[in-house]
C-alpha cells in the first residue's frame, strides 16, 4: 500500500475518543507514530504502517492520541 502521509505533510488529528477505524496517532517508546491498528487473536495489537519502508510493531497495549482526519502540505 502506498503511504497515505507524505514526508513534510501536516496532520490534522481528532483527539476525541470515538470509533477509530483509520490512521491513528500512537505514542510508542516515547515517539509519536501514525499507524493503523490491528487487534491480534492471541492478544495485543499490531501497529501497521502504510509505508512498507517502516516495520509493523507488535505491542501489548497502546496509547492512542487521536485519529488522523486530514493531511496537508507544510510550508
Amino acid at each position: 500500500m502506498a503511504p497515505m502521509i507524505a514526508p513534510g505533510e501536516i496532520l490534522i488529528v481528532d483527539k476525541s475518543m470515538g470509533n477509530f477505524n483509520n490512521v491513528l496517532i500512537f505514542i510508542h517508546q516515547g515517539k509519536m507514530l501514525a499507524r493503523r491498528v490491528r487487534r491480534l487473536e492471541e492478544g495485543g495489537y499490531e501497529l501497521v504502517p502504510d509505508n512498507p519502508d517502516f516495520p509493523t510493531i507488535k505491542v501489548e497495549r497502546v496509547i492512542v492520541v487521536g485519529q488522523v482526519v486530514a493531511t496537508g502540505k507544510g510550508t
